[in-house]
């Protein structure tokens, strides 16, 4: 997914490289769906490959919404993991239809779906566990606190930290590529072309690049001087190609003379 930091010439200063590695470092094990579909030919194969992994509770799916149509992703979350994150709050079971009016309307209701209830609350001694709702009272409400319990059916809603920055990241990518495809006649161009443009023309390890460099000349863009590194913090092109192909953005074909070529859909 990551482009190496150059050695020389990168064009960022310290301060900057260790911000890349940091934001990196901080992303979570989520891939979409549409980018695993892309790595196999056969989607039935992938389907079955992911309900397998999902049934053996390695993995979880979750739809992404309001960010682009990112539609399905997957987290690599083990069982453990989904527990510490709800103790933490940020994996709470969606609720019915109620809403706070209901506490004065329906008082017996006032928990509906989880293991607090008025009723059970009011018949307990004062200053006991059992008066504040029992133990793991916050964590069945959808919070954080004790308990241990972790429903295996149901819906849930999951605030996995520095996911957002993880699907900003990718729709401004996807939306960067195809406007570089954009620029092309007819919104297609040959792949080796469309990977200059992603790159920002930077100076490139061939024998001209390296006579240029012996002369002292630097003609072309720095590496940290562009938006894959200053924006996409070196996302690579074969990544973001793989994620737009997978998510039906745009296909490749084959031009017959120069290689393969991207057509944007």
């Amino acid at each position: 997914m990551w482009s190496r930091i150059p050695e020389q010439r990168a064009g960022m200063n310290s301060t900057r490289i260790a911000e890349v590695l940091n934001f990196r470092a901080s992303l979570p094990p989520i891939v979409t769906v549409s980018h695993v579909q892309a790595l196999l030919n056969s989607p039935t194969t992938v389907e079955r490959e992911i309900a397998e992994l999902i049934r053996g509770g390695a993995i979880r799916k979750v739809v992404v919404g309001g960010r682009g149509s990112l539609g399905e992703a997957l987290i690599l979350l083990s069982e453990d993991d989904a527990k510490m994150l709800m103790h933490a709050g940020f994996l709470t079971s969606s609720t019915s239809s109620w809403t706070a009016t209901d506490v004065f309307s329906r008082p017996g209701d006032g928990s509906r779906g989880t293991a607090t209830s008025l009723n059970s609350i009011s018949k307990a001694a004062s200053g006991s566990l059992a008066a504040v709702g029992g133990e793991g009272a916050v964590h069945a409400a959808g919070g954080s606190g004790g308990g241990t319990r972790l429903p295996s059916t149901g819906d849930y809603s999951l605030a996995l930290p520095t996911t957002g920055p993880f699907l900003k990241l990718l729709a401004n990518a996807r939306a960067h590529l195809l406007s570089l495809l954009g620029k092309s006649k007819y919104r297609e161009a040959p792949e080796s072309l469309l990977r200059q443009r992603w790159d920002g023309g930077i100076e490139t390890d061939d024998a001209a690049g390296a006579a240029r460099q012996i002369r002292g000349e630097f003609a072309r863009v720095l590496p940290g001087r562009t938006r894959k590194w200053k924006q996409f913090y070196g996302i690579t092109f074969e990544w973001i190609l793989e994620e737009c192909a997978g998510a039906g953005l745009l296909e490749l074909f084959d031009t017959g003379s120069i290689g393969r070529g991207v057509r944007a859909l």
